[in-house]
């Protein structure tokens, strides 16, 4: 993972902060991601330097990170990843009636509204010319792949002249389609998963995308529009 913190001036300037955001959502989509496929795309479930990613991450956001016990949950579970890939498939990919916990946004509503928001999402997606991975079109409200837009709006921000128009999507899109689900799905799996590993990280990602979005919400950027 390249390091989010801009060495040209080794400051937390709107530059450095939004590759540290990048790189934090790029993380937190690779970690929030099906086990099937990170294991068809060669990888293990952990990335091998997921605790120097997350020693940068906390120091460069602009906002208090603490990825403690995200770091302690990975150490304890080691090697053995077998019990908590089944777990993620048994509460998010199975089940008669559906997955019991919805790692699709689709999944929290009826058809009608349903059918609305992913199309809200996929407006988003092609309004920035989001390259969807062929892969994941079926679902595109998954939410890792939700988390990797946020990853690539705060990339594009960085790169840009005028990072208005990123900072303003990544506030809206966060507002309407991460922060309630992000924090309602950590409740949900801390209630009906006993594997410590998946609880802490969605109680992590719940909190980082908070954090971010009040971040957002007190940028230039959105104050002046």
């Amino acid at each position: 993972m390249e390091s989010p913190v801009n060495s040209e001036t080794g400051a937390s300037t709107a530059l450095a902060v939004d590759h540290a955001r990048s790189a934090a959502f790029a993380l937190f989509s690779r970690l929030v991601a099906s086990p099937f496929d990170i294991s068809a795309s060669g990888k293990g479930l952990l990335p091998d330097d997921l605790d120097m990613a997350l020693d940068e991450l906390s120091t460069a956001l602009p906002y208090p990170t603490d990825f403690g016990k995200l770091k302690g949950a990975a150490a304890a579970m080691g090697a053995n990843t077998r019990d908590t890939e089944r777990e993620y498939g048994a509460i998010f990919e199975v089940g008669r009636n559906g997955p019991p916990l919805p790692i699709r946004q689709e999944l929290l509503y009826d058809e009608t509204k349903s059918a609305q928001k992913k199309e809200e999402i996929v407006r988003f997606y092609e309004h920035f010319s989001y390259p969807l991975n062929p892969e994941r079109q079926w679902a595109p409200d998954h939410l890792s792949v939700a988390l990797e837009f946020q990853h690539f709006l705060a990339f594009r921000a960085a790169k840009a002249e005028d990072p208005a128009p990123f900072v303003l999507a990544a506030r809206d899109f966060s507002s309407r389609h991460l922060a309630d689900w992000t924090s309602m799905l950590a409740q949900t799996v801390a209630h009906r998963s006993e594997d410590a590993y998946l609880k802490t990280l969605f109680q992590t990602v719940a909190a980082f995308v908070r954090a971010d979005l009040e971040h957002l919400q007190q940028r230039p950027e959105t104050k002046e529009a």
